[in-house]
């Protein structure tokens, strides 16, 4: 279950360029993820589906029961979505003081649900 809502999580940002949840520490994220509902993603990524959203939503739920019982019913429930969907964002990994810590990264690419297939392409900038 928890690589269900890894996987989920990592779409999420894929998708949108940031995290279903927020907070400046670990330990803020952690309660957000504990309290809070995940960002709304077709406010993000306003192409995004409907039923696209309400799959990744659901192998986010806080609760494993609320999840999908294994990783091949979400790849299931994925496959039965369709839609493409670009993305493209860039990101600088910062330290806790605000300086950076290395180069920027970007990364674009093709995210296809109903199709087993996603593309992109990324590098140091």
């Amino acid at each position: 279950a928890s690589d269900q809502f890894s996987l989920a999580v990592t779409a999420f940002e894929t998708l949108s360029g940031r995290r279903p949840w927020s907070g400046k520490t670990v330990v803020e994220v952690i309660a957000a993820i504990l309290r809070d509902e995940p960002a709304d993603l077709q406010e993000l990524v306003p192409d995004l589906s409907s039923p696209a959203w309400a799959v990744l939503k659901r192998a986010l739920a806080k609760e494993e029961k609320d999840r999908y019982p294994d990783l091949e019913a979400f790849a299931t429930a994925l496959d039965g979505v369709t839609g493409t969907y670009e993305f493209s964002w860039r990101f600088v990994l910062e330290s806790e003081d605000g300086s950076v810590q290395g180069q920027s990264v970007g990364l674009k690419g093709r995210v296809r649900f109903g199709s087993s297939t996603a593309t992109g392409a990324g590098g140091p900038k």
